[in-house]
Order: structure tokens, then C-alpha cells, then sequence
């Protein structure tokens, strides 16, 4: 498993959050990826949310997102999207892999019993 932090430039250009629509806002500090295996990444950080029985929001340190990535990568003389190959996931920045296109994610820091 490789660790992957978001740099200075990357946070300035807040290439580390994400739009979670009604379950709130997500700040990642860094990421976490096998690059044998990079459908699946967990990102670290901050989660901004707001229930419907808390009368303002929270941030939950340390929340885990786990994030199955939409195949992004296609060779220079292929059309085709797939995932990169180990050598490319592992030059491959912080912000580049959370920004690449998301299929699903899930929190264990979001409890089922929450209402949205």
C-alpha cells in the first residue's frame, strides 16, 4: 500500500475535497492505494456533515472514505479506459487519484441509523 499527501499547490487549489451532496463536505489529507489493485482507494480526513437530528453541522476527524474508482486511465494508443498499471499508479499524485472519477463510495463514520 502506498500513502499518498496532498501538497501545499494541491490544497490551495482544493484538489483535496469533495462534494459529498447531502451527507456534507469531505477534506482529504491523504490518500491510501495499492497500486497492484488501484480500483480501490481510501481517502483520509475531515468529514463536514449535518444529520437531520444535529442542529448544525459536525466535522468527524479522521474519517475513511472508501472510494471505487471508474476505470480513467487509457494508454497514448488506446481509446479504451481502464486503471493504470502499478509503474503509473505509483508516479501518480494525491489529487490525481481522488480527482479521478468516482463509481461509489462509503463511510463507517456515517451511521446507518442517520436521516438525510
Amino acid at each position: 500500500m502506498d500513502r499518498k499527501v496532498f501538497s501545499s499547490d494541491e490544497i490551495v487549489k482544493k484538489r483535496n475535497y469533495a462534494d459529498l451532496a447531502e451527507y456534507g463536505d469531505f477534506v482529504a489529507r491523504y490518500i491510501i492505494v495499492d497500486p497492484e489493485n488501484p480500483v480501490f482507494i481510501k481517502a483520509v480526513g475531515s468529514l463536514y456533515t449535518q444529520p437531520n437530528h444535529l442542529p448544525e453541522a459536525i466535522e468527524i476527524e479522521n474519517a475513511e472514505l472508501e472510494i471505487e474508482l471508474s476505470p480513467f486511465w487509457a494508454p497514448d494508443d488506446e481509446t479504451d479506459l481502464d486503471w493504470p498499471p502499478p509503474e503509473v499508479v505509483r508516479k501518480m499524485s494525491a489529487s490525481e487519484l481522488f480527482q479521478a472519477p468516482w463509481f461509489a463510495w462509503q463511510s463507517e463514520q456515517i451511521p446507518e441509523h442517520w436521516e438525510y
